[in-house]
């Protein structure tokens, strides 16, 4: 059988993995790469095989770390030359070289799980700012103010908007109930309509954004060849993103969903299965949803069935952009981090009181529509909920009744 450099590969890294789960791993990383260097610096040109490296010439080596590289093979003994051993390599050291670099960078991106900032970390409030939310919110409601600073360059997506806004609001999980509100966009024929910019945008507030027709090793969320985590994992804790979702391959949009839904990635490569967290919130688009069976479309809260517009909303548009095209936006953007940051300090707490008074008019809405997905029904409380804590208080009765409202409107323009 012809053995490819691949394969060769694939074996060796299996090796040095089994080094990364014992003590030390880094410092026999670091010897890895000085052996590596030593034979970079030292060819093989002598003759009978007697060629190879003593403990000594590498930095960094001792005799428990040798033990090691021999035990899981990853070195081999040479010759005896007046009573020392010689090792080398159990591969060439450019086969060595790349494997290494793979199994750091994927335990680089298992560790950035941890240390990825998260969504706003760096956003300071002062107590002016809190002062001046305070005065704005006396005088407006919360989702009518703020909308508008979202993607504010773009206009004539108001509901989009809103829900945008009420998704960047929203709780992180507790208690095994979901509480993130995800977003979708869809349409043939979307092009030019504004949902990419909004995407983008994301990035400016710390969050992450890609395209699901990006080829990447691990893609959306995790590589089924050795189970390293992708995007989502890496943005655990965060806002994501993701344009062309419809172009993912199948187990990447897998992936999305369930990490929308519950808060993690799960993945099985070889023999090995685990699961990453990868509570995010997600903001999506996608050309064409038929690749999406129905249980998947419905756990969106919202999905937003995007088509070009009218002639007069264009006319509307070119107007706005001729006005403030090349006009800078940042000072709006900053004011919107900081009133995000203040009201997601906010727990908007639900009194069993409104509870009770909210099922009744829950129960009311679906004899009324006959919609009886469960799933619709808990986007109502995320959706109150998110209402309640972009007016910094607990939830209200009209919250839900507002929630309602406002998601019965997004479905009717499917």
């Amino acid at each position: 059988m012809l053995i490819t450099n691949e394969l060769r590969i694939e074996v060796m890294k299996k090796k040095i993995d089994a080094l990364m789960k014992k003590e030390s791993a880094d410092r026999y990383i670091q010897v890895l790469h000085n052996i590596i260097e030593w034979e970079k610096e030292h060819p093989k040109d002598s003759i009978d095989g007697k060629w190879g490296w003593q403990m000594d010439d590498i930095e960094g080596l001792n005799g428990g770390l040798l033990n090691q590289l021999l035990q899981e093979g990853v070195i081999t003994q040479g010759y005896y030359s007046n009573q020392y051993h010689h090792y080398a390599l159990a591969d060439s050291y450019d086969i060595v070289e790349v494997a290494l670099d793979e199994v750091e960078g994927e335990r680089e991106a298992v560790a950035s799980i941890d240390s990825k900032s998260h969504f706003l970390e760096n956003v300071t409030v002062e107590e002016e700012d809190i002062q001046k939310f305070k005065e704005i919110l006396r005088e407006h409601d919360g989702l009518d103010y703020f909308y508008n600073y979202v993607c504010p360059k773009v206009v004539k997506m108001e509901d989009e908007k809103k829900a945008v806004l009420l998704a960047l609001a929203s709780h992180w999980d507790e208690h095994g109930d979901r509480w993130r509100i995800q977003v979708l966009f869809y349409g043939k024929d979307s092009s030019g309509t504004g949902k990419t910019p909004i995407l983008r945008w994301i990035k400016k507030l710390g969050g992450g954004y890609t395209s699901g027709a990006r080829s990447t090793r691990a893609g959306l969320s995790v590589s089924l060849k050795d189970g390293s985590p992708g995007f989502l994992p890496r943005f655990h804790k965060s806002v994501v993103a993701i344009d062309e979702l419809d172009k993912a391959e199948k187990h990447h949009r897998d992936g999305v969903l369930s990490a929308g839904e519950e808060g993690i990635v799960p993945f099985q490569a070889g023999d090995v299965e685990g699961e990453y967290p990868a509570e995010v919130i997600i903001i999506a688009a996608a050309n064409d949803v038929s690749c999406f069976t129905p249980e998947q479309l419905g756990r969106w809260d919202f999905r937003f069935h995007i088509s070009k517009y009218s002639v007069e909303d264009a006319k509307t548009i070119a107007r706005y952009r001729s006005l403030t095209m090349g006009k800078p936006k940042e000072k709006e953007t900053e004011l919107f981090m900081k009133y995000l940051k203040w009201i997601r300090s906010r727990e908007s707490k639900i009194s069993d009181e409104v509870r009770e008074a909210g099922a009744d008019w829950i129960n009311e809405y679906i004899h009324s529509t006959g919609r009886t997905d469960i799933r619709h029904i808990e986007s109502i409380w995320r959706v109150a909920r998110s209402i309640a804590r972009l007016n910094y208080r607990d939830v209200t009765v009209d919250d839900v009744k507002r929630a309602i409202h406002i998601l019965a409107k997004c479905y009717r323009s499917e």
